[in-house]
């Protein structure tokens, strides 16, 4: 299991990791802020060759097929993910983020192995 921040110089373990739907106004506050400064203002700010603002109402975000999913540790949203579901059972994993002070322990692999069953379970098999 990936390490967390460190504890009295000992590194931590999350006890837990989930992959869901954000549930409340903090939790969709974490996924929009995540995805805009760690995905959008990195790849896509201003000065960049593909500048475009973030949209969190952006139309594609209300489509039932595409769920969006936050990947908690220990409680705290810790990255984001977006699979859009097709009909032809392909699932294409966007948006993936892992926050910057939790990237580098592993968090990202596992939030991807999470994610790949929760297309299965609505699906896909590609």
């Amino acid at each position: 299991m990936p390490l967390t921040k460190q504890h009295k110089g000992r590194p931590v373990r999350p006890r837990s990791l989930r992959l869901r739907a954000p549930r409340e106004p903090r939790e969709w506050a974490r996924y929009h802020e995540i995805r805009r400064r760690c995905l959008f203002e990195k790849y896509n700010g201003k000065g960049t060759p593909h500048y475009f603002e973030y949209d969190p109402d952006h139309p594609d975000e209300s489509n039932p097929a595409n769920p969006p999913l936050v990947f908690l540790a220990d409680r705290r949203v810790v990255g984001t993910i977006r699979i859009d579901i097709k009909r032809n059972g392909r699932a294409i994993f966007r948006l993936v983020a892992i926050d910057d002070p939790w990237q580098g322990q592993g968090l990202g692999t596992t939030m991807l192995s999470m994610a790949e069953e929760h297309a299965r379970d609505c699906g896909a098999d590609t």
